[in-house]
């Protein structure tokens, strides 16, 4: 019903900070830098990244993690049974739907 006039692509940041979150994603390229002077809450995992979730998570042991539905379920399935063993907060959202960050 409305014009579109144009039409702007942009990426995905790795880092974002929403209602004083601090959330760091990580996609399939599995880049994430642990030099800065930053400790996220939750850790978002997109396009089913290669990464050892154990050593992430002694990174920041204080974490929520959220797999969202661009993952292979095989890779959502080890990453929740990691998180369960570690204690850490885990969210698909594959299973069940968006996360709410209040």
């Amino acid at each position: 019903a409305l014009p579109i006039d144009s039409i702007q692509i942009t990426s995905v940041p790795n880092v974002l900070i929403h209602k004083k979150k601090k959330i760091l994603i990580i996609d399939k390229d599995g880049i994430y830098d642990t030099g800065l002077a930053f400790y996220p809450d939750i850790i978002l995992l997109r396009t089913s990244p290669d990464i050892n979730l154990s050593r992430l998570i002694q990174l920041y042991p204080n974490i929520t993690v959220i797999a969202d539905g661009s993952n292979y379920k095989s890779d959502i399935d080890r990453w929740r049974r990691t998180c369960l063993k570690k204690n850490i907060s885990f969210h698909s959202t594959y299973e069940k739907g968006a996360y709410t960050i209040y």
